[in-house]
């Protein structure tokens, strides 16, 4: 273990070609970093840390971190944590405990309250003094009947727009953006213009969206990169007519009878729903003890919630 180091990087401190080999290699993909163009852009090198084995001159393990700040109902300096993999040849010895362990410690320094992230492996996290926290739901729906064109279900005052979330353009990047920031939940980190410009660059995400006399009234979100295949997440709308009549139409338009739906509310009484599945949101760990009673109590009313499409 004595050739091996932990660093925060910089910039020209390692090759793109090692990080990007670690990252397929450990998460099965062919181009894992268009999952998250707004964390791995150049210029985010200062929020990765990686385990550096000098001896063989390879990263070994990463993980990347990115900055969120909440608003409402208190004002928290929060860092989502992401990305985290050792390579397979090194697994078993504790370095990733190791390397979360170097991150939070460099990240209490910057006067950060918690920190959150997202994972199945809960002993793991548990471990390292992260708590389970929040609810998310799950929800399967299902198109009842047969699928029929869109152009024969439109009504009169609704329109329905969908498009590959690359090819958006300007003007409809900004009235989306708009309308997400209008009626985003206030559990929510704040979502900038220029990071959601940066979001809508993930792999195979579309966007769909309805509009009532040009004004926006619902919009959700498709496929965000490997992580959500056949899932809707990013939901925002009006009213729950609003949210019922867009799936319905993402259904038909994708000649998809089932999809997943992912939100934090439960919305069982959506007549499209078949199914609903309870899970934690996320795990956190609070930095700040000025600060701690302050983030468990919001964690505890399901405050502080990082939707799918922000989330790392």
């Amino acid at each position: 273990m004595d050739n091996l180091s932990i660093a925060k990087f910089s910039h020209g401190s390692f090759s793109n070609e090692s990080l990007i080999s670690l990252l397929n290699l450990c998460f099965f993909s062919d181009n894992y970093i268009g999952n998250f163009p707004q964390i791995f852009e150049p210029g985010q090198e200062p929020y990765f840390y990686g385990v550096y084995d000098s001896k063989n001159n390879q990263l070994i393990a990463f993980c990347a971190v990115y900055p969120y700040l909440f608003t409402s109902p208190h004002f928290l300096r929060a860092y989502g944590v992401g990305s985290v993999c050792s390579h397979p040849d090194f697994r078993g010895q504790g370095i990733v405990t190791k390397l979360l362990d170097y991150v939070a410690k460099d990240l209490q320094k910057q006067d950060a309250d918690f920190l959150f992230l997202f994972s199945e492996k809960r002993g793991l996290y548990e471990n390292l003094g992260f708590e389970l926290c929040g609810k998310s739901y799950l929800h399967k729906v299902r198109l009842k009947g047969r699928i029929e064109k869109l152009s024969d279900t439109r009504s009169v005052d609704n329109e329905f727009y969908s498009e590959q979330t690359r090819d958006l353009d300007f003007m409809s990047q900004c009235k989306v953006w708009y309308f997400i920031i209008q009626y985003q939940q206030k559990s929510e980190p704040i979502l900038s213009f220029l990071e959601f410009c940066k979001i809508l660059q993930i792999k195979n995400m579309s966007v769909y969206f309805l509009e009532n006399k040009n004004e926006i009234t619902a919009v959700c979100f498709l496929d965000k990169g490997d992580d959500f295949k056949k899932t809707i997440h990013g939901l925002y709308y009006k009213s729950k007519n609003d949210l019922k009549y867009l799936i319905e139409n993402v259904l038909k338009e994708t000649s998809n009878s089932e999809l997943f739906l992912y939100t934090n509310e439960d919305i069982k009484n959506l007549s499209l729903i078949e199914d609903s599945f309870q899970i934690p949101t996320m795990f956190f760990k609070p930095l700040n003890p000025f600060s701690e009673s302050v983030v468990k109590r919001m964690v505890e009313n399901n405050e502080v919630f990082v939707g799918s499409l922000q989330g790392v």
